[in-house]
């Protein structure tokens, strides 16, 4: 696993699965299949209670097993989402990010009809600018999120109804919160980002001119610096 940040405080890992296509069809998304780990106060995130089902042992227990271009995407095309300072869109009380997204989606199956239309809107543009899974394509990562707090990005966890393989495992850690600085959020999130894209191009020469993979290596070598997101 190559690994960028420290896992004490917040730290992403990723390895590609072998890729051996030859046809000038290649694309990204099957080019991006492998592991991926996010680790939040010493946690590995991403990390099994149990063995997946034997048709499925070599995924493993300790990473997140699919294909990962659509995460990276996201983390790139919401970079300076994750860094804003949002007060929750609903007056719900939360520890956390992650706890809100929780009570929202208890607060919208009690609300009456005329108002779970908008509750919805809501909840999904949360979901959308703060959670991991977001960038999904039809995976069961764990639902992470991410939220500024002052000189701090908050990360917290509730991954208690996700279990990637339906009936045999879900995640070890299944709610939680930690912040670390943004400062060192930002380098370890910028050099994760720019290094999976990098060797992610190199898979294939098809993926230098790959139209879903262009756009984001384009702006991931431009992401924003710490002044120019006012930190």
């Amino acid at each position: 696993m190559r690994s960028f940040g420290r896992p004490d405080q917040f730290a992403l890992a990723y390895r590609f699965d072998p890729f051996s296509e030859t046809e000038p069809s290649a694309s990204a998304y099957l080019a991006s299949e492998g592991r991926l780990q996010v680790w939040a106060g010493g946690l590995n995130l991403c990390r099994l209670d149990g063995d997946p089902p034997a048709k499925f042992a070599s995924h493993g227990s300790q990473a997140l097993y699919d294909h990962l271009f659509p995460y990276v995407e996201w983390l790139v095309f919401r970079f300076r989402d994750l860094f804003q300072d949002r007060s929750f869109p609903l007056p719900l009380e939360a520890a956390s990010a992650a706890e809100f997204s929780s009570k929202c989606r208890e607060h919208l199956r009690e609300a009456p009809d005329s108002e779970a239309e908008g509750i919805g809107e809501v909840l999904g543009d949360w979901f959308q600018t703060r959670c991991l899974a977001a960038g999904t394509d039809g995976g069961f990562p764990p639902e992470v999120f991410f939220r500024g707090l002052g000189s701090e990005i908050e990360i917290s966890w509730d991954s208690y109804k996700v279990r990637p393989y339906q009936g045999h495992c879900g995640y070890k850690h299944l709610r939680g919160r930690f912040c670390v600085d943004k400062p060192s959020f930002h380098e370890t999130l910028t050099t994760f980002i720019q290094a999976f894209l990098k060797e992610l191009r190199g898979r294939h020469l098809a993926l230098r001119e790959d139209p879903m993979l262009l756009p984001a290596w384009e702006r991931a070598r431009r992401l924003p610096s710490l002044v120019e997101l006012g930190i």
